[in-house]
């Protein structure tokens, strides 16, 4: 077999597990599910994973890496709010475009905390975050944020892009994707002006 060949069935073995995984959660399918999804003999299978785990902790690196392409075409800029917004728009770009992964990632975490070798998953997230940690850091740097928590304001940003992006795909928030993406990057843009304001007015006003 080349490697092409071998590469293009790992690729399709990641596609039909992610979409059963998503649809009957990590306790419900198999190998031999997923080898039947893709043409291939239940034996054919292990030659590219060792078991049902090894796979599940591959969709989950594989998702990663992409969600690190997305935010990683929208940096540059030495404006650290506009890197702010830009990577906000990558987030999106992804939670639209990669809805598969998105979900798998950030609204599936539970079921799969239980898998053996969870730890090697989150060593494959560290990049993402420290994306957008250091870009909030550049934030309070340049004094746009109030010298607070830069960890706890990282966090509260990806819980707010993760809300608003379920709201999308719970079809909640736009008819199109060029509709949801332009009121998510609204929401963002005001939710960054409430954090500067938070800046300029320390004290809970009247």
């Amino acid at each position: 077999m080349s490697e092409d060949v071998a590469l293009s069935t790992k690729s399709r073995i990641l596609s039909a597990a992610l979409e059963r995984l998503l649809q009957q959660g990590p306790e419900h399918i198999s190998m031999r599910q997923i080898a039947g999804d893709v043409g291939i003999t239940p034996m054919a299978i292990y030659k590219h994973f060792a078991n049902k785990e090894s796979l599940q902790l591959a969709l989950l690196e594989a998702g990663f890496l992409v969600f690190e392409d997305y935010l990683n075409r929208h940096r540059g800029t030495e404006d650290a709010r506009q890197s702010l917004l830009l990577l906000a728009q990558g987030f999106f770009d992804f939670s639209i475009e990669q809805a598969g992964y998105f979900e798998l990632i950030f609204l599936s975490g539970r079921g799969l905390a239980r898998i053996k070798g969870w730890e090697q998953a989150t060593d494959a997230a560290k990049p993402t975050y420290r994306i957008l940690h250091e870009c909030v850091r550049s934030c309070i740097k340049e004094g746009l944020f109030s010298d607070a928590d830069s960890r706890n304001t990282t966090l509260s940003m990806l819980a707010f892009c993760i809300g608003m992006s379920a709201l999308y795909l719970s079809g909640n928030v736009g008819a199109t994707p060029q509709i949801a993406k332009s009121k998510l990057m609204s929401a963002f843009g005001d939710y960054v002006n409430q954090l500067c304001a938070e800046k300029k007015y320390p004290q809970p006003i009247p």
